[in-house]
């Protein structure tokens, strides 16, 4: 939002205009103008911080002490409480085509979570025929590295499982 908004909504709120870049500042502090990317930067360190100073409990209160099992924690929590706006859901989904597209890279998590977002994101819109390309593009990539001798971990099947199911 610009300072001109700012001004318009601290007038409709009856706020000073000469506290408007308090106001601007308040709603940036809230997430009003957050990306995802920044969310998800956030989250993820605030909880690596958390893992650091051995405060990160799992489900069953217990201390994580795997830095693996940290990283998915964080990228889970950042998963759940950061929002796409239009402009991440565009980058997003160009993202995953390119990825689904390029035959030679290989698929980890990451591209995994990316395409599910993209997939339900997709689902939304209303635009079916392009989840259809999506999720034929993704199973090529998974049975040719089925072929090739590469191995899917459980969490990547789990992923590949919500994306089935979406």
């Amino acid at each position: 939002m610009s300072n001109n908004n700012f001004t318009n909504l601290a007038k409709l709120f009856s706020i000073n205009t000469l506290d408007t870049n308090k106001f601007a500042n308040l709603a940036k502090l809230s997430g009003g103008a957050k990306s995802y990317d920044s969310c998800k930067s956030d989250k993820v360190s605030t909880t690596m911080k958390e893992f650091k100073e051995g405060k990160l409990k799992d489900r069953a209160d217990n201390v994580i002490k795997d830095k693996k099992q940290a990283i998915a924690i964080a990228l889970s929590q950042a998963q759940t409480s950061c929002k796409y706006n239009p402009d991440d859901a565009k980058k997003l989904l160009a993202k995953v085509d390119q990825d689904l597209n390029d035959t030679e890279k290989k698929i980890n998590l990451t591209n995994l979570i990316e395409t599910k977002d993209a997939i339900s994101l997709l689902y939304k819109m209303g635009k079916s025929k392009r989840v259809y390309i999506f999720k034929k593009l993704l199973w090529n990539k998974i049975i040719k590295e089925q072929r090739s001798g590469e191995k899917l971990d459980s969490n990547m099947w789990d992923e590949i499982k919500k994306i089935h199911e979406l």
